[in-house]
């Protein structure tokens, strides 16, 4: 009987001292080890990596051409983007914008259509800890910008501008919170073909000044949805671009003259996310 006893208390001490093991600090038991993960965390190394973007724009611009007065106010637009953006691979996308509306000086107007798209080719690099990534690409861009100025008193005169440019640019976000995402995008626009065609001047194609100095600065915040196949993305941005003046000259010889626009763009993008 002390022999069962003695067994009894042995066993039942060894039992105790493996359980207060398991539990001490860093240690799991079996049950915890093989408990799902919280579906309510995602790090960016889980985001889908296609998705497709469509969304409306706000934008206030200011419009100078060269020694006259600015032009301003208000456009609206859509855009959309497709990205196809996996972790430390190979990036692709393809973007368009369209925004138009009514500038204003004085008793002038000038109305604005500005039609813009490119194709961007890259690399995504991904932090290790699935915190950040960023993504460096170029590509081939073209752009619109349709004017149509009217001045009392004088003929009303349309401008199409049609601009060829090559897009470098870097995109930087990283995880601020769960299913939060906060990025910086910066876009260099150098043009490499631009020209302009002038209505009622015969409609003919004048080659302007090639500009350098074009860029693109958006703030994304994204937020994704719990089933991590949609998104809702707020992005501001600021934009700085340049149409240069005309180097041609009529057939007598005279200089056409059309002074070089300088615009700024700034306001927000909404745009609804679907990821696959």
């Amino acid at each position: 009987m002390r022999r069962k006893l003695f067994l009894l208390l042995a066993l039942s001490l060894l039992g105790s001292a493996e359980t207060m093991h398991l539990k001490e600090p860093g240690l799991k038991t079996i049950k915890e080890t093989n408990e799902p993960k919280d579906p309510s965390e995602t790090s960016l190394c889980e985001i889908k990596n296609s998705s497709l973007r469509l969304g409306g724009s706000y934008t206030y611009v200011w419009i100078t051409p060269q020694n006259l007065p600015t032009f301003q106010g208000n456009l609206g637009g859509m855009q959309g983007i497709y990205e196809y953006r996996p972790n430390n691979s190979l990036y692709e996308g393809v973007k368009f914008a369209w925004r138009q509306g009514i500038t204003h000086q004085a008793s002038n107007s000038r109305f604005l259509l500005d039609f813009d798209t490119h194709e961007r080719i890259g690399y995504t690099f991904t932090a290790p800890n699935c915190q950040w990534h960023s993504t460096l690409f170029t590509g081939i861009g073209y752009r619109y910008l349709g004017q149509t100025l009217k001045q009392p008193a004088l003929s009303t005169l349309v401008f199409n501008y049609n601009e060829f440019y090559i897009p470098v640019g870097i995109l930087l976000d990283g995880q601020i919170f769960n299913r939060c995402t906060l990025g910086i995008n910066a876009i260099w626009m150098p043009q490499v073909y631009p020209a302009v065609t002038i209505i009622p001047l015969n409609g003919a194609n004048w080659i302007i000044q090639k500009t350098l100095g074009n860029f693109l600065v958006e703030l994304p915040i994204t937020f994704l949805s719990q089933c991590e196949q949609f998104s809702l993305e707020i992005k501001p941005f600021f934009e700085y671009w340049q149409d240069g003046k005309t180097i041609a000259v009529s057939q007598s010889g005279i200089p056409l003259n059309t002074p070089r626009n300088t615009y700024l763009f700034t306001g927000a993008e909404m745009n609804l996310g679907w990821l696959f």
